[in-house]
């Protein structure tokens, strides 16, 4: 099982925040009328940041082996 973990955590603790965010995002892009460039960079930007975050802080302590 230690071959098994992860050999870079925090890279992969971003690309799985980026990709949650995105799923998300994608979901809510498909029900919501407004298509303008601005509010989606600044809607689903700021909320994948905070994602990024927490999966930085929380990274070490869930993949911990």
């Amino acid at each position: 099982m230690a071959r098994a973990r992860p050999q870079y955590p925090r890279r992969l603790a971003v690309g799985c925040a980026i990709l949650a965010s995105m799923i998300g995002a994608v979901v809510y892009s498909l029900y919501c009328p407004v298509d303008a460039l601005t509010y989606i960079v600044l809607a689903y930007g700021s909320a994948t940041l905070p994602s990024i975050v927490v999966s930085l802080l929380f990274a070490h302590r869930l993949w911990r082996w």
